[in-house]
């Protein structure tokens, strides 16, 4: 039987989708990887790539998080790698597997190299890791992992803020390039700014991320998408984060960044 060419970006989706129907990872679940990789397709097209750059960008945050352990310490570069190679066997990939597969091994890395070759790095860490949504994710994310299954929800808000805090000083605005700075910068304050209300014990900052534990540890939540959609703010703060997640989810990547894109 032919292979499905790897440029047949419907096939390649629907052969993810396919491998992440049953999975329980509600922080990575097919949602998170094709944004990633419509984020991945657009910040390659800022860098001048072609429509089979972007394609290959696509393919490869699509693929990202094949590899992906429910652990906030396991790296899963050298995994997520070897589940991309062994996921592309299964196309026809026209010399362009290693492209595919240098995007992924990149995407837990930060690179001194063109936006293009980081494309799924950056569209996983300012996009999805950062923002009003992450307010959401983050707390999708410490109630998965496999060190924090134990904690109660004081436990969960402190390894959130910590998570969070921690990945911000690990993406640095400067260590983006130049003209998605201001982006960045934008994306990272919402993130700092949620857990340090968060800390503080905020009631609507607990209530927001309450809201999100209860519903993982219950078996509720369905995904990341459904609990921004079903959550029911409780002041101006919270109601803000939601309006801006609901604008992550419902804009494509140009529509959501371009105010903030610099020439």
């Amino acid at each position: 039987m032919q292979k499905p060419n790897i440029l047949d970006l419907k096939a390649v989706e629907k052969e993810v989708q396919s491998l992440l129907k049953d999975s329980s990872f509600v922080s990575h679940s097919f949602e998170h990887v094709k944004r990633v990789a419509s984020g991945a397709s657009y910040f390659t097209a800022l860098d001048n790539g072609d429509e089979i750059d972007k394609s290959i960008a696509y393919v490869a945050g699509l693929i990202h998080d094949l590899g992906r352990p429910k652990s906030e310490y396991k790296d899963h570069s050298k995994s997520s790698e070897e589940s991309a190679r062994e996921f592309l066997k299964r196309f026809d990939c026209n010399g362009k597997a290693e492209e595919v597969v240098n995007l992924v091994a990149n995407h837990r890395q930060m690179t001194d190299c063109r936006t293009r070759d980081r494309s799924v790095y950056i569209a996983d860490k300012v996009l999805e890791q950062m923002g009003a949504y992450l307010a959401f994710r983050g707390a999708v994310y410490a109630t998965e992992m496999e060190e924090f299954a134990d904690r109660d929800e004081e436990g969960l808000m402190d390894a959130q803020c910590d998570v969070t805090t921690k990945r911000m000083e690990t993406y640095p605005v400067e260590g983006f390039p130049k003209k998605i700075r201001t982006l960045t910068k934008y994306q990272r304050d919402l993130a700092l700014n949620f857990v340090d209300h968060l800390r503080k014990g905020d009631d609507w900052a607990v209530s927001l991320a309450t809201f999100c534990y209860e519903r993982i540890k219950a078996g509720t939540a369905g995904s990341v998408d459904n609990l921004v959609r079903s959550y029911n703010p409780i002041s101006m703060n919270d109601m803000e984060y939601k309006k801006e997640a609901m604008w992550y989810l419902t804009a494509s990547p140009e529509e959501f960044c371009r105010d903030f894109i610099e020439s």
